[in-house]
C-alpha cells in the first residue's frame, strides 16, 4: 500500500535525521505538546513488552475486519522493526569483542522475568544472528545478556545458545 509506504519511508528517514539532530533536545520539543508530555520519551530501544505491540496488532486487525486499512498500526510496528534493525547494525559496525545487553525485561527494572516482546533482546538477537552469519570476519565477537537469574531463564528458554549469558543476581 502507498500510503503505508510513505509513512514506513518517514519512519525510516527520521533515523537519518540523528546525524544532524540532538536526539535529547528533539525529543524535549516534542514532549512540550501538552497532549504528547515528556515522560516516556527517551533515545533508545523501540516499544515492546506485553501490551501495546498486542494491541497495536489487535487495532490493525479490527480495522481490518470493519473495511478499514490498518495503515498507522501497521506502519507502527513495521518502523519499529525497522528501528531494531537500525540498532543492530549500528552495534555491529561498532565491531567490538563483545556487545553486553544488560536489563532486558520489557521494563526496566521490572521485577517479573517478563521478556515477552523485548526491544532489547530483539536487538541482541538480530545482532546475533549477524554476527554469526559474518563469523568469518571475526569469530570472537560475542553477544551477552546480562540480568538476574530469573530473567536469564527465561531468555535461556526463548533464545537457547545465541547469546553468552552473564548472571547479575
Amino acid at each position: 500500500d502507498a500510503d503505508a509506504d510513505a509513512l514506513l519511508a518517514a519512519a525510516q528517514g527520521t533515523t537519518a535525521l540523528r546525524e544532524v539532530c540532538d536526539k535529547h533536545a528533539v525529543l524535549a520539543a516534542i514532549g512540550c505538546d501538552k497532549r504528547i508530555g515528556p515522560l516516556c520519551l527517551r533515545p533508545g530501544y523501540g516499544f515492546g513488552g506485553p501490551c501495546f505491540p498486542r494491541d497495536n496488532r489487535a487495532f490493525a486487525t479490527v480495522a481490518a475486519t470493519l473495511g478499514v486499512e490498518p495503515i498507522l498500526p501497521r506502519a507502527t510496528d513495521e518502523a519499529n522493526g525497522v528501528h531494531a534493525a537500525t540498532q543492530a547494525r549500528q552495534f555491529r559496525d561498532l565491531r567490538a569483542a563483545s556487545y553486553t545487553f544488560r536489563d532486558v525485561a520489557y521494563k526496566p527494572g521490572c521485577p517479573t522475568p517478563l521478556i515477552e516482546e523485548s526491544q532489547k533482546l530483539r536487538v541482541a538477537a538480530l545482532l546475533a544472528d549477524s554476527l554469526r552469519e559474518e563469523r568469518s570476519a571475526s569469530a570472537a565477537q560475542r553477544v551477552v545478556v546480562a540480568d538476574r537469574a530469573a530473567v536469564l531463564d527465561q531468555v535461556r528458554l526463548a533464545f537457547g545458545s545465541r547469546f553468552d549469558y552473564r548472571q547479575l543476581d
